[in-house]
């Protein structure tokens, strides 16, 4: 049931940013044409190029918030019917397990 809803919301939240996506590169892509690439505030000049990649790295941002939230649990739920306790696979552990003994 877990697996269902993490697909779900992701599919959904794809479904609601694409066209987000879709609006911001229209608006850029606009922008661009008409100012030639620059925005101009006083004294400084902003170049409209990397807005759009701002954009698109908080909407991954997004992606990955959810599928870490709805997916921890999914991932627990899976270990523990497979019997792997997470206990034993912490990081002080695993590095001990590398070490050689002298």
């Amino acid at each position: 049931m877990r697996y269902i809803v993490l697909e779900l919301t992701l599919s959904i939240y794809r479904g609601l940013t694409s066209p987000l996506q879709w609006l911001e590169s229209l608006a850029i892509g606009g922008t661009q044409l008409i100012t030639g690439g620059y925005f101009g505030l006083g004294r400084f000049n902003v170049e409209v190029a990397g807005t759009q990649t701002i954009g698109s790295i908080m909407i991954d941002v997004g992606y990955w918030i959810l599928f870490i939230a709805l997916g921890w649990p999914l991932f627990k739920d899976v270990n523990a019917i497979l019997g792997i306790d997470l206990k034993d696979y912490t990081p002080a552990k695993l590095i001990r397990s590398i070490r050689r003994p002298k």
